[in-house]
């Protein structure tokens, strides 16, 4: 049972990020996505703000204006070591 776990999805590709959080919800994972760095940042500052947090965060590596190294590294200034980030990627 997934059902305590809170799951953001980010990747510029709306498709991906619809199709990822069907199947986390498929398992039983409460999840939602955004599709940019900037956007994953602020929605996790928002909950941090409010003491709440995503239990996982699975983030694109390849993604416009911010990659997903940097977005990572980015919301680990927040919500230190405790929050599972994977970098994901689609490539041969």
């Amino acid at each position: 049972n997934f059902s305590h776990l809170k799951t953001l999805v980010v990747d510029d590709d709306v498709v991906v990020c619809e199709s990822a959080v069907v199947t986390l919800r498929e398992m039983g994972v409460t999840a939602e996505w955004v599709d940019s760095g900037r956007k994953a940042i602020e929605r996790v500052r928002e909950l941090w703000a409010v003491s709440k947090y995503y239990d996982m965060i699975l983030i694109d590596w390849r993604m416009p204006e911010m990659d997903g190294i940097e977005t990572a590294r980015r919301i680990r200034g927040i919500v230190g070591p405790d929050v599972t980030i994977i970098i994901i990627m689609a490539y041969d």
